[in-house]
């Protein structure tokens, strides 16, 4: 079996070349690609999207880059066992779920004076501390509360020994290529392989 891992690119291009069942819509793919154009042209949407939205930091600094780590390294997994049985959070007088629970979790213990985005505090973190920190307003927890402490404490390990406890080098460290830190991302950090083996070849 080959170890050579794709990019998403090279990825995409190599199960194209190979696939049976299925094919990409070339033409599809040139409409969709004019309409974010146009999106983009336009301003409907544009990186200060971002810090438009109530929950993600209002500005685009340091301890967002931080808060943005943080928050990708907890996002996945919030399905529920059966319908209407989701794990949600309230803050600022609204109730959230998915995604958005996890990031007004995130907010609520930061403007209570924990100092969540330090990975000094976010790798001690026990069961007890998730639960306490992303309290449900409904009987469904957060799901997968261990693989995400595991996560946390695999973060923090890498974070202190590699880049002096600070994502913002990592980031520094790969020269504002976006591919790099992608690369160092999954290189660094096992948790974000999200990969699969497609006719004996590894893509992420």
């Amino acid at each position: 079996m080959s170890q050579i891992i794709l990019d998403p690119r090279d990825s995409a291009e190599f199960i194209m070349s190979q696939a049976i069942d299925v094919e990409i819509n070339d033409a599809g793919i040139k409409k969709i690609a004019e309409t974010v154009c146009e999106a983009l042209r336009s301003g409907k949407i544009s990186p200060q999207r971002f810090t438009e939205t109530e929950l993600h930091p209002a500005e685009a600094n340091v301890k967002a880059i931080e808060w943005i780590f943080l928050i990708d390294t907890l996002n996945f997994s919030f399905w529920a066992e059966g319908r209407g049985n989701y794990w949600e959070v309230s803050y600022q007088g609204k109730v959230y779920s998915g995604y958005f629970a996890l990031c007004a979790g995130v907010n609520k213990a930061i403007e209570e004076g924990l100092n969540l985005t330090d990975p000094r505090v976010f790798g001690s973190l026990k069961e007890e501390d998730i639960l306490r920190i992303f309290c449900s307003e409904t009987s469904t927890s957060i799901p997968m509360v261990d693989q995400r402490i595991a996560n946390l404490k695999e973060a923090s390990r890498v974070l202190l020994e590699k880049y002096e406890g600070s994502f913002v080098n990592c980031v520094k460290a790969c020269g504002q290529s976006a591919k790099k830190l992608l690369s160092q991302v999954v290189l660094d950090f096992p948790s974000y392989r999200d990969e699969g083996v497609f006719e004996g070849t590894h893509g992420i």
